[in-house]
């Protein structure tokens, strides 16, 4: 790795998918109660990187959650919409061998959520630190990189209250990374 300093840019970009919330959550499981998750989003990343060690910040970009909430669960039929997004900080140690690098690390990052149910919203978030473990594998200046991200999938509004994100405990990455 030969770069200013020792010290390399790092770019990246790929896809996410975000592992969802249970039923009931922020949406039912039964018939009369349509739902739809969007839990695949584009992400991106900028870093730095040194010989054993990554660090910069991600964005797993948003999940999302439509559903209908049907009479009798309440008094009069409801739409959820939820937006969730995480993005932060991160720090990672490098192991390399031959093409491939095995990393892990932690991340710094905030969860948000955005609801709205018929016409009242709301927007709450919360800063949590996870676990981030992956493996890449590199051609010259390119990479194509596999990271698990670990993601509490709480966010905290205005009273203090927990809410969940529409991500449940991880979301995967797969980016290709470029490596300036």
């Amino acid at each position: 790795m030969e770069c200013l300093l020792a010290l390399c840019l790092q770019l990246a970009a790929g896809w996410t998918h975000a592992n969802p919330q249970n039923c009931g959550i922020w949406y039912l499981c039964q018939p009369d109660a349509p739902y739809t998750l969007h839990q695949d989003s584009p992400t991106y990343s900028v870093g730095v990187a040194g010989e054993h060690w990554r660090a910069g910040w991600q964005g797993l970009g948003r999940t999302e959650t439509d559903a209908h909430v049907p009479p009798p669960v309440v008094p009069v039929p409801e739409f959820f919409r939820t937006i969730g997004k995480n993005r932060g900080f991160y720090v990672e140690g490098v192991y390399r061998k031959g093409p491939f690098d095995f990393e892990g690390g932690l991340w710094l990052y905030r969860s948000t959520v955005a609801v709205a149910v018929n016409d009242y919203r709301f927007n709450s978030g919360a800063n949590s630190v996870g676990p981030i473990a992956g493996a890449s594998y590199n051609v010259g200046p390119f990479a194509l990189a596999l990271t698990v991200r670990g993601t509490e999938s709480r966010a905290t509004d205005w009273n203090g209250n927990h809410q969940p994100s529409p991500t449940k405990g991880f979301a995967s990455t797969l980016e290709v990374r470029y490596t300036l």
